[in-house]
């Protein structure tokens, strides 16, 4: 189990500019060894499904961050 926050920040270095709002994101990790050699991982990132913008190009540009998304893999040892 993983977890982001952020508090609020502003874009430019002055209070007249925009403000991007805080956010938490939530990330799960889940592993289970098939055998001695498998493993099983599933990985889910942002859990919550968080709807927010991690970073500002400019005051009139902002980059949303990731919706919910998982990821099943395996991994075999030769």
């Amino acid at each position: 189990l993983g977890v982001t926050h952020q508090g609020e920040s502003n874009i430019k270095n002055n209070s007249t500019t925009p403000i991007l709002p805080d956010y938490t994101r939530v990330d799960l990790a889940a592993y289970y060894d098939i055998d001695e050699d498998m493993t099983l991982q599933l990985n889910i990132e942002n859990l919550t499904d968080e709807l927010y913008f991690p970073h500002a190009h400019s005051t009139h540009q902002a980059s949303l961050g990731e919706p919910l998304n998982a990821r099943v893999s395996i991994r075999r040892n030769f």
